[in-house]
């Protein structure tokens, strides 16, 4: 710790954007959620960091950035939305129910809310990322990316689901798409 001192706000985003990579990224392939937490939750991986990466791309090394979406597409994108945590985590519980009234602390009355639920909104922020990271590759035409006809298909067959369920079915929120029990959020 040192003397308090003030820090006008651009050199307070400079500070960020000189710190970030170095204090968010795990080597398992993602950027974690917090630093410093005193509840060991520093390397959970949860979708946060794509809503990082929609509002201030410029933080994120390109490479980097790439693995992370690779990661969270992999172990969080489920059938409609995106898990709140991954289901490698010993706390993963990915079927809320509010209305659960058992003994199980990790579940009962739905405090597994940011545990494993998929959440559909956070699809938006991670096909937004995914969007601008395909982009970029296109853009650089280095022969690994998709043509732009490659990026459209991609997003129609993510999508595909969601235009199912729109059309066809009740909100679906807990892993796979399975019904929440009752209390929509």
């Amino acid at each position: 710790c040192g003397k308090a001192r003030e820090v006008r706000f651009g050199e307070w985003a400079g500070m960020i954007r000189d710190n970030f990579e170095e204090e968010f990224w795990c080597e398992e392939g993602y950027y974690r959620d917090t630093v410093g937490s005193e509840l060991n939750t520093d390397k959970k991986l949860r979708p946060n960091q794509t809503f990082a990466m929609v509002v201030a791309p410029d933080l994120f090394e390109e490479a980097r950035l790439t693995i992370a979406l690779e990661t969270v597409g992999t172990k969080l994108a489920g059938g409609l939305g995106m898990a709140t945590l991954s289901p490698d985590d010993p706390e993963y519980e990915p079927f809320y129910n509010k209305s659960d009234r058992n003994c199980n602390y990790r579940t009962a009355h739905g405090f597994n809310y940011h545990q494993g639920p998929e959440w559909v909104w956070c699809m938006g922020f991670y096909l937004r990322a995914k969007l601008a990271d395909l982009l970029r590759q296109a853009d650089r035409n280095d022969g690994g990316g998709l043509d732009g006809r490659g990026v459209a298909q991609y997003f129609a067959t993510v999508l595909a689901p969601h235009r199912a369920m729109i059309a066809n079915t009740p909100y679906r929120g807990n892993m796979h798409g399975a019904v929440f029990m009752q209390n929509y959020p």
